[in-house]
């Protein structure tokens, strides 16, 4: 297995700057293996990893990690998600044992994910997914974009007949409002 991280920038250089993370899981044998192996690549500066949510909040809002990588496997994802989310906007949060359905995948990415790393993912795939997370790219599948495209079209489709005649119906405001309201 290679751990060496081949990222480049947006010219396709080299990127340097090692990027800053926190890892979040329960189990403590799991996400020291983790910060040790993303320590490994030389790409990572692995600020903390802790076990709860109430860490990871408070650290994110004290160091301002670049990623934090947070294992959704427990069920206390969703909730969590969002709590990460909103307390530090500019950190980019990867949800980490999310099910290859395209429903959940949906739903962190309505939570505000920057990335995801399906449960059978690889240390590669995971590596990839937190280097594009913070250069504010995403990993997906092909199948994963075209459900992204159809959530994106249903919100369109549902706000046209909605928008009054100085609202424009591809708002911002229209396309992150759920089509079930």
């Amino acid at each position: 297995m290679n751990l060496q991280a081949r990222s480049t920038d947006a010219e396709g250089k080299p990127a340097n700057k090692m990027l800053s993370l926190v890892v979040v899981a329960k189990i403590r044998l799991y996400r020291e293996g983790l910060a040790f192996a993303l320590r490994e690549t030389g790409r990572f500066e692995v600020l903390a990893a802790v076990s709860s949510i109430h860490e990871a909040l408070d650290l994110t809002k004290r160091l301002r990690p670049g990623v934090v990588l947070f294992d959704v496997a427990d069920g206390e994802g969703p909730a969590a998600i969002e709590e990460l989310v909103g307390t530090s906007p500019e950190t980019r949060v990867v949800a980490l044992g999310i099910a290859d359905s395209e429903q959940e995948i949906l739903r962190y990415a309505e939570l505000g994910v920057a990335g995801y790393v399906l449960r059978d993912g690889s240390i590669e795939e995971l590596i990839a997914t937190l280097e594009a997370a913070a250069r504010q790219e995403l990993r997906c599948s092909p199948r994963f974009a075209a459900a992204l495209f159809r959530r994106v079209l249903q919100r369109l489709v549902y706000c046209l007949p909605r928008c009054g005649p100085h609202q424009h119906p591809r708002s911002e405001e229209h396309l992150l409002a759920p089509p079930w309201r």
